[in-house]
């Protein structure tokens, strides 16, 4: 049987290193879930956890992705594919955000939070209501989008950031 998520979690909130710890053939836990087919949702756990260990190699030069492609063809392999291919794209990307001097922080929080406001309007005005007998609309739904902080969209709010995973 496997491991339940909670547990994993548990067992990191009590030991953090516990992520960075290798066997003698220089596996990392991520290996080990990749090779096992563990639930794509522990392997998303152990990257968040030590986002280092995604390019991590193995003894045999294996990063994760190898090691999940190597093992037996599966749904859930599959999907822990999927997580650590998503995670190195958005690694990717803010190491690019971090590291290249043409990227303009001001212009891209600028973007963002236009975009935002952009789906929200169009959201609001696909839930616009019909006019009332009266001619008027609900005072319900013409209340005003509150815009979102810049903060918020770059890295989510700051109960998010604090939490305890």
């Amino acid at each position: 049987s496997r491991a339940p998520l909670i547990l994993i979690a548990v067992l990191i909130q009590s030991y953090p290193r516990s992520v960075e710890k290798s066997t003698n053939t220089g596996k990392l836990p991520i290996h080990l879930a990749c090779e096992k087919r563990a639930d794509h949702k522990v392997v998303s756990l152990l990257l968040h956890s030590c986002p280092e260990s995604c390019t991590a190699k193995d003894e045999r030069g294996n990063t994760p992705v190898q090691v999940a492609l190597l093992s037996a063809a599966s749904p859930e392999r599959t999907k822990i594919v999927e997580a650590l291919m998503a995670f190195e794209a958005k690694s990717e990307k803010e190491t690019l955000i971090v590291t290249d001097p043409m990227f303009d922080v001001k212009m891209q929080a600028k973007e963002l939070v236009l975009s935002s406001q952009l789906k929200k309007a169009e959201f609001v005005s696909a839930e616009e209501p019909k006019s009332t007998k009266k001619g008027r609309k609900s005072r319900r739904n013409n209340r005003r989008v509150k815009e979102p902080k810049v903060t918020d969209i770059l890295w989510g709010p700051d109960s998010d950031m604090f939490a305890c995973h």
